[in-house]
């Protein structure tokens, strides 16, 4: 009974280990990829877009050429906020 023991201890120590490792990463939308939809949705002087927390945050010139800064969701990509300079 002794030798049945220590291997199931060995295979559950094993297991949750792995299970540790394996937790879900979140993906996010690259820098990169926020500009060239700024650029499509025709934004202009977009700024780097600096990550805080799960939000990008960048200064643009509208379509209609007010300076804003956006505040974009870093795993989706959608902007959830617009506030003037």
């Amino acid at each position: 009974m002794k030798h049945l023991v220590l291997p199931s201890v060995i295979l559950f120590a094993s297991a949750f280990a792995a299970s540790a490792d394996d937790s879900p990463r979140v993906q996010t939308v690259p820098p990169t990829a926020v500009v060239a939809t700024l650029k499509q949705q025709n934004y202009r002087r977009i700024s780097q877009p600096l990550r805080d927390g799960r939000f990008y945050s960048v200064t643009a010139t509208t379509p209609h050429g007010q300076r804003v800064n956006l505040y974009i969701d870093a795993h989706t990509g959608r902007i959830v906020d617009v506030k003037g300079e």
